[in-house]
């Protein structure tokens, strides 16, 4: 893919799309530190950037609601992490613009879809060595640097492994920013969504790991399985049906590492999607953020 670090132009307005989607769901910007909402509005700048998925998220999570069986649960609070929870794909806390600039490429939707070949496993350095960016070594420089994304092993660190480290930044971006709407049990939930992977940021024991986090979890490969246009988790440049996305949920539920307990947990979870007027939500909610933010 071409290294462009400019934005294009174009008529959407990053900041007021996201100001925007907080405002859909009643929720208070200033309730959220600024440089939190600076990074979502980076990531968003993007082309067809992973916030429009955000949205979608929360849209199908309010839309479903009622099937969600979270009676204990603040639903704004199940928003706030639906629309937070990828932020840390703009890079960790403490890199510089340039690295922050870096990491978003490397996040970049259409790595997944540009060629026949399975990136996952491939080698950061050799994709970018491979890619149009314009200073291999310059991109070496800010992914190991302490103020870039400071990351150690580069050289053995596969596409895969990088993009599941967003988890661990989005922790630490939003447990170093706590403010009235991002308290310590929406860091916990939005930053606890890729347990299936093995990833678990914040040192859950099983016993403490929120159903909130295993719903955004199953709702966020759902979603990216069935509903995204261009980004395919499982599969390259071809949509799934209802019953393949089932299929590979209940497969990375087989594969995780977690315990028999909480893996009934997360088949009970994908067993709901099939309730009916469930996956009809999911569509309308689908089309509303088309509609809305791809006119």
């Amino acid at each position: 893919m071409e290294f462009r670090p400019e934005l294009e132009k174009s008529e959407k307005n990053p900041k007021q799309e996201v100001e925007q989607a907080f405002a859909d769901f009643e929720i208070d910007l200033e309730g959220i530190d600024a440089s939190v909402l600076e990074r979502l509005i980076e990531i968003h700048s993007e082309e067809d950037s992973h916030f429009y998925d955000a949205i979608e998220m929360a849209k199908m999570l309010d839309k479903n609601w009622e099937h969600l069986g979270l009676e204990a649960t603040d639903k704004k609070k199940m928003l706030v992490c639906a629309l937070l929870h990828d932020v840390g794909k703009a890079g960790p806390e403490k890199a510089s613009p340039e690295a922050r600039q870096l990491c978003l490429w490397l996040f970049h939707k259409q790595h997944h879809v540009q060629s026949e070949i399975d990136l996952r496993e491939l080698k950061v350095m050799d994709f970018i060595n491979t890619s149009d960016y314009p200073d291999p070594s310059r991109a070496r420089s800010l992914l190991t640097a302490k103020d870039g994304l400071n990351i150690v092993n580069l050289d053995n660190l596969t596409m895969i492994d990088f993009w599941r480290m967003h988890v661990d930044w989005t922790y630490d971006i939003l447990s170093q920013h706590l403010s009235p709407e991002v308290d310590e049990k929406v860091v916990v939930i939005a930053a606890s969504h890729h347990l299936l992977d093995g990833k678990n940021p914040a040192e859950l024991a099983e016993d403490e790991i929120p159903e909130e986090s295993q719903w955004l979890e199953v709702t966020e490969e759902y979603q990216v399985l069935t509903l995204v246009d261009k980004y395919q988790a499982f599969r390259q440049r071809s949509a799934v049906s209802h019953e393949e996305a089932i299929a590979f949920l209940l497969a990375m539920i087989e594969k995780s590492k977690l315990s028999d307990i909480l893996r009934d947990s997360y088949r009970k979870i994908v067993a709901k999607f099939s309730e009916t007027g469930f996956i009809a939500n999911f569509q309308a909610a689908h089309e509303e953020v088309q509609a809305k933010y791809h006119a």
